[in-house]
């Protein structure tokens, strides 16, 4: 998963969804949980410093929240 991805998602919502709060749940491999909180934390798009098990983003009326799956 990346940013582009994301961007996706959020377009395709946006299309079918119109003003309505949306919460998705995403659970990803470890590496690529690491790798998408890295590219987010390079384009600024979240502030933490550290890696953590579990992130939240917020863009336009959804939220997405990260989690490392078992």
């Amino acid at each position: 998963m990346d940013i582009q991805s994301i961007a996706k998602i959020i377009e395709f919502f946006e299309e079918y969804q119109e003003n309505s709060e949306i919460e998705i749940k995403i659970g990803l491999p470890a590496l690529t949980h690491k790798s998408l909180q890295k590219e987010l934390q390079d384009t600024k798009i979240i502030n933490q410093v550290e890696f953590l098990e579990e992130f939240n983003i917020t863009i336009k009326d959804m939220t997405f929240n990260f989690v490392i799956k078992e």
